[in-house]
């Protein structure tokens, strides 16, 4: 008996359908893990009160808002009722922390269906500075935000939402933030997370006042000798050795001005170049008075008239080249 043309396509047709219905079930039971998960996120800086040039530290306080789609629950009576990825975000670290502690945490469930997680730290976080330029130094403060794990989960940095709502960091002028995305790769495990940054360039009227300009002066001061008589060589050694060991006791006045490090700064070769000059303002005072009693008289008053000129030259030289290199 041969088979019904119609039943044959009738039962085609009915296992095409299961096969369409059970290939929809895996795609939405199996699809969503394999679905990179995509979080919103964005910093939001309350405050930064201190930063510590000798430690590398600085005292932040600091949210960080992070939404992403809602997922079902895996256990409804469980630990992640809200959400089946909340636990697993909850895990975000700040790689650069010293003594954070976190202040407060808020899951919820947004109106528009999203889950938002808004975590505040307050503390220190440690930094990484170079202070070759010191002051002129132009740094970036760091908060390094990773989720450990293998989830595929990618960041949208929404760096229009970045605020900071205290802006007087002192010694610092700040920049608009900005975000970065960060990845590590650890024995092949791939961590994501994000880097919040803030640009910074030191306050520079403080040294200029407290610094530059009393030294410029004793500088200034050493060279007062190139104007008296070459004869009166105590009135210019009385002078010159005046300014050297004012410059000294002002140097040691700047022990806890300059940070504690192990290379020069460009206020390093301002200082000990100014103290260079304020010496051989004492040589020259010696030289001259020395040529005077010998009675090249002429030959003294000529020298002192050249330094008028060749010193404050070539100190300036030696400034410009201090603040270009």
């Amino acid at each position: 008996m041969k088979p019904n043309k119609h039943s044959t396509h009738s039962h085609f047709f009915t296992i095409l359908f299961i096969i369409l219905l059970l290939s929809g079930h895996f795609a939405k039971t199996y699809g969503r893990e394999k679905t990179p998960l995509n979080v919103d996120a964005f910093v939001v800086i309350l405050d930064i009160s201190k930063f510590n040039n000798e430690k590398q530290e600085l005292n932040v306080d600091f949210v960080v808002h992070l939404t992403w789609e809602n997922s079902k629950p895996l256990h409804p009576e469980g630990s992640d009722t809200l959400d089946a990825n909340l636990d697993y975000i909850k895990k975000i670290q700040v790689l650069n922390e010293v003594n954070l502690t976190k202040k407060g945490e808020i899951a919820e469930l947004l109106p528009d269906g999203r889950t938002s997680l808004l975590v505040r730290y307050v503390g220190t976080v440690d930094q990484n500075f170079g202070f070759k330029e010191f002051p002129f130094d132009k740094q970036v403060f760091k908060i390094n935000i990773l989720l450990p794990g293998t989830k595929d989960i990618r960041f949208r940095l929404l760096t229009d939402k970045d605020k900071i709502l205290n802006r007087s960091i002192p010694d610092w002028n700040i920049k608009n933030p900005e975000m970065k995305p960060l990845e590590l790769n650890v024995n092949g495990r791939k961590m994501v997370g994000f880097t919040y940054q803030i640009k910074a360039s030191r306050k520079r009227g403080y040294y200029f006042l407290k610094v530059f300009l009393p030294i410029a002066l004793i500088v200034f001061m050493s060279w007062s000798v190139f104007w008296v008589d070459p004869e009166k060589i105590d009135a210019q050694l009385t002078v010159s050795s005046t300014a050297i060991l004012s410059l000294i006791a002002f140097l040691f006045s700047l022990t806890y001005t300059v940070p504690k490090i192990s290379y020069l700064t460009k206020m390093d070769f301002f200082l000990y170049g100014s103290l260079i000059f304020v010496f051989l303002a004492l040589v020259e005072s010696v030289f001259t008075g020395s040529m005077a009693t010998k009675g090249e008289y002429e030959l003294s008053k000529k020298t002192d008239r050249w330094s008028r000129y060749i010193f404050p030259l070539s100190y300036l030289i030696v400034l410009l080249l201090i603040y270009l290199l």
